[in-house]
């Protein structure tokens, strides 16, 4: 069977948007794979999470649990509320963590 020379081939699909014009991510590929990776350990985490909360629930009981699971929904709140009020007052090119550099040290 003759290969067809590259000029020769039709593309497959043609992936870049219209209105932005950008070319795809590369590695749109991986992503099956990648979220095979994920759920097996999303299953994991959860495993520990519900022994963890068991093994709680049966020292504590139910109203300990209530007041920990509050508290700590509501610091993880603050924080997330925080980092937006940094993201609009100081907006960086790059994740979260250049803020701990720009504003604690360059270690973290």
């Amino acid at each position: 069977m003759a290969h067809a020379q590259p000029s020769e081939r039709q593309p497959l699909l043609n992936k870049t948007s219209k209105r932005s014009g950008h070319e795809p991510h590369s590695d749109n590929e991986n992503i099956r794979g990648n979220v095979g990776n994920v759920s097996t350990v999303d299953s994991f985490v959860r495993t520990g999470l519900f022994l963890g909360t068991g093994r709680t629930l049966a020292a504590a009981g139910p109203g300990t649990m209530l007041i920990c699971f509050t508290l700590n929904g509501f610091i993880v709140y603050v924080t997330l509320l925080l980092l937006g009020e940094m993201a609009t007052q100081y907006p960086v090119a790059g994740s979260f963590t250049s803020y701990a550099t720009r504003f604690i040290d360059d270690g973290y």
